[in-house]
């Protein structure tokens, strides 16, 4: 080999990685690639996965901030006293069951000296995504002991609203009054 040939050999060993750099490594993380040779588009390029993976990080990052709160979350839940959540769930239950919603106005009536008579429950409107039930009860007695019977259903935990009444006073004195009333009880379902 003469000193031409050689010099041209160094020349052709030098240009082959210039040349490899050039035509595939820098269109490949560049993504943008030759007219003759396109061997990667943005969306396929390294650096457009290194970006994606970038943004996997922050996903991860973010998940690892919820994960701390929702713990931080469930901890204070968990320090919640139990008894506020049974008094909750008597105040506003999910759902009322009319059957045992009855017997228990039926309860508060008698417990005060009436006779119950006929309690009607019906759906009541929602308000504001809480729904009512509406019961209606008609009892006769001294004006005192319906004062005691709205008392009772004032100091009752279920919350309640009254929607009407109507004391009816006796046509002769010592006969009793006659109390109507329709009251709303909530429920979340």
């Amino acid at each position: 080999m003469s000193s031409k040939d050689l010099v041209l050999f160094n020349i052709i060993l030098a240009g082959i990685p210039v040349a490899v750099y050039l035509i595939i490594w820098n269109p490949l993380f560049s993504g943008t690639g030759y007219q003759f040779y396109s061997p990667a588009t943005p969306a396929t390029s390294i650096n457009a996965y290194r970006g994606e993976l970038s943004g996997y990080t922050a996903v991860f990052e973010e998940s690892n901030t919820l994960i701390t709160k929702y713990k931080k979350l469930a901890n204070s839940y968990k320090a919640v006293d139990r008894s506020i959540f049974d008094t909750i769930k008597k105040s506003i239950p999910d759902d009322i069951d009319r059957l045992n919603f009855v017997s228990e106005i039926t309860a508060m009536i008698e417990k005060e000296g009436f006779e119950a008579g006929a309690i009607g429950v019906n759906p009541g409107p929602d308000l504001n995504g809480v729904k009512t039930v509406t019961f209606y009860f008609t009892v006769k007695g001294t004006y005192e002991s319906i004062k005691a019977l709205v008392r009772v259903f004032e100091q009752n935990a279920r919350f309640m609203s009254v929607r009407s009444f109507s004391l009816t006073t006796p046509a002769q004195p010592g006969d009793p009054y006659t109390f109507t009333a329709a009251v709303d009880a909530y429920k979340l379902r």
